[in-house]
């Protein structure tokens, strides 16, 4: 078993992005329905594994793991207008910043 502090950097994006046409600026391109958000998250982290070495070959273990991280959400508005759905101010959007990360290995002792 394993746990402890997260560190990641994220970076999310939701919507379009850009419109494109020629000629425009990048700030004039960017749809007005698109999120961003990019930084560092802190969070947690836990885990379980398991390791097996070889009767035949004592050198060599096998091993297998899986990490849950959860890292702080991201809360972003946009000030509207939708273009897709009519609201008029701002709308509101949230990141869930989390992962499952698994991991096998080979290993060899000296």
């Amino acid at each position: 078993m394993t746990g402890g502090l997260a560190l990641a950097g994220v970076k999310s994006n939701w919507g379009a992005g850009y419109t494109g046409g020629a000629g425009r600026t990048a700030a004039s391109n960017l749809n007005p329905n698109s999120f961003t958000s990019d930084g560092v998250k802190v969070g947690w982290t836990a885990g379980l594994g398991i390791e097996h070495m070889f009767a035949s070959a004592p050198h060599w273990s096998l091993r297998a793991e899986a990490l849950w991280v959860q890292l702080a959400n991201d809360n972003v508005t946009n000030p509207g207008p939708s273009t897709f759905n009519g609201h008029i101010g701002p709308f509101h959007s949230q990141f869930q910043n989390e992962a499952v990360l698994g991991r096998v290995g080979l290993n060899y002792k000296f």
